[in-house]
Parts: C-alpha cells; structure tokens; sequence
C-alpha cells in the first residue's frame, strides 16, 4: 500500500443515538465544496451516507484524505457522525477539492481537480470485511475514474450486500466498459434524466421512446429491478418490481442544487430498506432532495418536520 496509511478516528455520532440496524458502507469521493470563499463537506457518496446516518443507519466510509489541513478538517467534520476508520491518508496526493459554479437558476456545475487521494483507494482484506458487514454497500461512478480505485470497488462489489450505484457523469471521467460493467454489478440504480439519456444510447445503443422506456430497457437488459431517475423542479420517477410510481416535485425557493441528488438516493434506499411502500418512499425522498435544494451546500441540518411540512405542500 505505497504511499498509503491508514488512519482510524474514534466515532462520534452527535444525531440519531437509536439506530435502526441497518449497516451501511459507502464507497468513494470525500471532498470540499469550494463556493467562492466558503467550502462545505461534500462528495456524492459522503451526502448519500450523512442523509442515511441521519435516518437512523449505521454508515461507514472508504474513502482516501490527503496529508494536509485540508483532510484533517474533513476527518474531523465526517467524524462527528459517521465511522471513519476506513478512510485512508495519502501521503502524496492532496484531499479533494471541487470547484463549485451556480448558474442563473442557481443549478451547480463543478470543476473537479485531479488527482486527489480517492484516486486511489488501495484494496485490503480488511475493506473486505467492512463490506461484508454491509447490509447496502453505496457506490458511484466517479470514483471509478482511477484504475487503483476502480480495481478496488470491483473487488468489493462481488458482496452479498444491496448493491446501490449512483451514476455520475462527469466527463471526461468515464467509459461505456467501465459504466457497463458498475451498471451490470448494481441492484438498485439512480440517474438524472439527461444521463440515462445519454447511458441507454452510447452504452446499450438502443432506440427509446421517453424516460420509462429507457428505465424499461436497462431494467431488461442489466436485470436491475429497481431503477430511480430524477428530473430536476420536475420531479422524479421510481421503477420498481416493474411497476412505475412518480413523484411531481415540490415548491420550493431554490437557493442550489449541490447535494440534492444524493440526498434524495440516500432517503429513498433507506425507506425502501426499512419497508415503506415504493410511493411513500419516493414522496418522502422527493421531499427531502427539495428541502436540500432549498438551503445552502448539500448537507443542511434539519428537523422532521422540515421535510413533513415540504410534502403536505401541493405543487
């Protein structure tokens, strides 16, 4: 593991001390979000696993910090909840930052800076056991853009664990193969739209009609059941157990959309996990991905009845 050590943090969980008994593990980027002269903690695996901590799970991170200011306040903002002895200290690559542009409507594009240390998370028998623990293993196709990392999260996806893929494309950090092969490797999937789009012509090169046929077509060819793809102020569909169910979306004064995705991944798994019927689920998901949208940075505290109060509204 050369270039490598391995850093174990005592856990702190400051919300939540009733956990539900779901084990979670997630797989991938750690970073700062860089808004101007503000940061915020973020990383799409790093949202999905703090929004399913603060629903009750017990989550643990695999991830890589560099040896600078940067990853020890990272460490140490991550700790106060989750589990981070599974994230590693890199000696020569820094702790990820990314770039984060807002347009007009307040939508996010990021600059994503490389290489950083998640570009390479070195596999071990001991990573293999914290997935083995796992009842949901999250995982997204960022962090796959290195060849270390990327042979370590095909290791670890032969688990007995839900396997839960969040799809991200951030060109130029992806391949049809490498996608294919995350896809083929997933029980549970998330796009947006314009990416399954994109994914259902250049990876499977097949006609569509509309978003449900492209879910349909996936859910056919990759043998995944339950398939999530969100649309932005538009809301969200869910295909599960090949019956469709939708949400519209929710009426909300957007203040930016970093982290709203992942928010909404990490509330519907974990209502499907628990057993909430696929429609509440996605109702309560939606709603939690607008409550994000709504406030700054993509891990914003909030109560239960912030989310409640968000889904008794009428769009």
């Amino acid at each position: 593991m050369a270039g490598i050590r391995l850093f174990f943090v005592k856990i702190k969980t400051e919300m939540n001390e009733e956990k539900t008994g779901i084990n979670v593990v997630a797989f991938g980027e750690i970073l700062w979000d860089v808004f101007n002269e503000d940061k915020k903690i973020g990383g799409g695996p790093l949202n999905v696993a703090l929004t399913m901590n603060d629903l009750g799970a017990s989550v643990s991170l695999i991830s890589a910090v560099g040896e600078d200011k940067n990853g020890d306040l990272l460490l140490n903002e991550i700790a106060k909840k989750i589990d981070t002895s599974s994230i590693f200290k890199h000696s020569t690559l820094p702790t990820s930052t990314v770039d984060v542009i807002l347009d007009d409507n307040k939508t996010a594009t990021y600059k994503i800076n490389q290489p950083v240390a998640w570009d390479e998370i070195q596999y071990s028998e001991d990573l293999r056991n914290v997935v083995d623990s796992s009842d949901i293993f999250i995982y997204g196709s960022l962090a796959s853009r290195n060849e270390i990392s990327r042979e370590t999260l095909i290791k670890l996806l032969d688990n007995n664990a839900l396997n839960v893929l969040d799809i991200n494309l951030r060109a130029p950090y992806y391949t049809n193969e490498n996608l294919l092969g995350l896809i083929n490797k997933a029980d549970f999937v998330k796009f947006n739209d314009q990416e399954i789009e994109e994914i259902i012509k250049l990876v499977y090169g097949q006609p569509f009609e509309g978003i449900e046929d492209a879910m349909k077509c996936i859910s056919q060819y990759s043998g995944i059941d339950k398939i999530c793809v969100t649309k932005g102020d538009r809301g969200a569909v869910f295909y599960s157990d090949r019956e469709f169910y939708y949400n519209s979306g929710y009426d909300i004064e957007v203040v930016d959309t970093v982290g709203a995705g992942d928010s909404f991944l990490g509330s519907l798994v974990f209502k499907i996990y628990e057993g909430e019927s696929p429609q509440n689920a996605l109702d309560f998901a939606s709603a939690m991905g607008a409550y994000v949208c709504s406030k700054p940075g993509a891990n914003p505290a909030y109560k239960e009845e912030d989310i409640e109060l968000i889904m008794g509204a009428v769009k």
